[in-house]
This record gives C-alpha cells, sequence and structure tokens, in this order.
C-alpha cells in the first residue's frame, strides 16, 4: 500500500530554482513519483533543439509514451499527415535502440539527426544485460554512456542498485563520463513512501492480508500486488473485487 506523500517539489521545479548546469551524459536520480516523465516531456525536450529520442524498458511504456501530445513512436512514422516536427519525441524501447544500433553502418544512419537522448528507466537496461547478456543490449549500453560530439544524453531511475551491480560485475568506469545529479533522498523533493507492506506466499492468503490492511479509502491511497503468474493475477483480482475492490491487472 503506498500514499502520496506531499513535501515540496516536482522534480522540474527544483531543477529549476537550483539552475543544474547539464554536461553531455546526465544520470538524474529521483524518487517515484516525483514528476520524472512529467520533466522530460515538458521541460528538458524545449531546451534543445534537432530531433529527439526517447528510450523506454518495455513496448507497453512505448505505447502509452506514444499517447502524449508530442509523442511519437515508430508507428507514426507512416502517417506523414501527423506533421512531426524536431519539437515531438520519437519513442522507441532499449531493445529497438539496440538493433539499431548494433551495426555501426546503422548506427551511424540511425543516429547522426539526433541532438539528445531520454533514458527512462535506465538500470532496466543494465539489469537486462545481466540478466540476458543479448548482443543488443551490449551495444546499446556501450553507445549510451559513450560521450559523442554532437549528443546531449540524460539517464534516469529512481534507484541505483542495479546499476551498482553492473558496475561491480562488468565496467568499474560506467560513471566516467557521467554527471550524475542525485536527488533520490531529497527531503525537498515530492514522492510515493510505503505505508504498509504485508507479504503472502499463497495466491488464497490474499484475502487474509486484504482483511489485516483494512479498508482502504482515501483518495491518494494506492495497493500495489505483485504475483508472477498471469492465472494468479486472476485470482487475485476476482478475491479483490469480492471485498469491494475496483482493480486491474497488468501482465
Amino acid at each position: 500500500i503506498m500514499s502520496e506523500f506531499i513535501k515540496w517539489l516536482y522534480l522540474g521545479q527544483i531543477l529549476e530554482i537550483v539552475c543544474i548546469q547539464y554536461g553531455s551524459n546526465n544520470l538524474i536520480l529521483s524518487p517515484t513519483g516525483s514528476g520524472k516523465s512529467y520533466f522530460i516531456l515538458n521541460d528538458l525536450r524545449k531546451r534543445y533543439t534537432g530531433k529527439k529520442l526517447m528510450l523506454v524498458s518495455t513496448t507497453s511504456l512505448k505505447d502509452s509514451y506514444g499517447n502524449e501530445v508530442g509523442t511519437f513512436t515508430s508507428q507514426d512514422l507512416r502517417r506523414a499527415h501527423l506533421n512531426i516536427t524536431d519539437d515531438d519525441i520519437y519513442i522507441r524501447s532499449y531493445a529497438e535502440f539496440g538493433n539499431k544500433v548494433k551495426w555501426q553502418k546503422w548506427s551511424a544512419n540511425f543516429i547522426k539527426d539526433y541532438s539528445v537522448i531520454f533514458c527512462d528507466e535506465i538500470h532496466s537496461l543494465l539489469d537486462y544485460y545481466l540478466s540476458h547478456r543479448t548482443h543488443e543490449s551490449g551495444i546499446a549500453v556501450d553507445f549510451l554512456f559513450d560521450k559523442h560530439e554532437n549528443i546531449t544524453l540524460f539517464y534516469f531511475t529512481a534507484t541505483t542498485h542495479k546499476i551498482d551491480t553492473f558496475i561491480d560485475r562488468e565496467y568499474g568506469d560506467l560513471y566516467e563520463d557521467v554527471n550524475v545529479i542525485d536527488y533520490s533522498k531529497s527531503e525537498e523533493i515530492r514522492q510515493y513512501v510505503n505505508v504498509a507492506e504485508e507479504k503472502f506466499t499463497s495466491v488464497d492468503g490474499v484475502e487474509s492480508v486484504i482483511d489485516k490492511v483494512g479498508k482502504v479509502n482515501i483518495a491518494d491511497i494506492k495497493g500495489i500486488i505483485f504475483n508472477e503468474r498471469i492465472d494468479g493475477m486472476d485470482r487475485i483480482e476476482s478475491s479483490l473485487e469480492s471485498k469491494g475492490y475496483k482493480s486491474i491487472s497488468i501482465w
């Protein structure tokens, strides 16, 4: 169960006040709920001319971002009537990006027009590489953490432990060219905080967990339940509905 804990300011507001100077490669650490996506789509995009690329961890996230005003995906390129301009952001998944840059000639042609790349949830790319070690994900990591003369890179995450694991196991100088901007533990930034947490080992135990937590009737309280199987998620959803809760399953 998580509750939105209103502190002071969103990420973009804080960075504007302190007048952060960005380098060629910038890692921004900011808690969940602090406004990273809003900052990218409504602030950073306006600071740079030229084509803009945003990389996300999954195709579903790509499609979600693609519904935002001023963003487009590879599917949209076929629709000339959209009048896509350099003020818009092109959304791709890390997997798609890895396939585009794995060969040098393709990479040079694909990337030459981009002036800025936004890497959302960058830890997910490093974690994927450690788990699967695909050629494409390795090339994507190598390209994105390199320094490019005409490209500004931004990496965003709420946590660094998966990045730290990559550094320990693979490459100790990952941050060699990276300007780290850390607001992950800032007391002045808006964020979500855990107010209660329960663990259960069987789907049948979810109803007792719900009873223990008690009725959630505050508008800004969210409940999140993780289960690794779709059939288990369906059973959890049925249990929640029997208790009078509305729910949605995402896999």
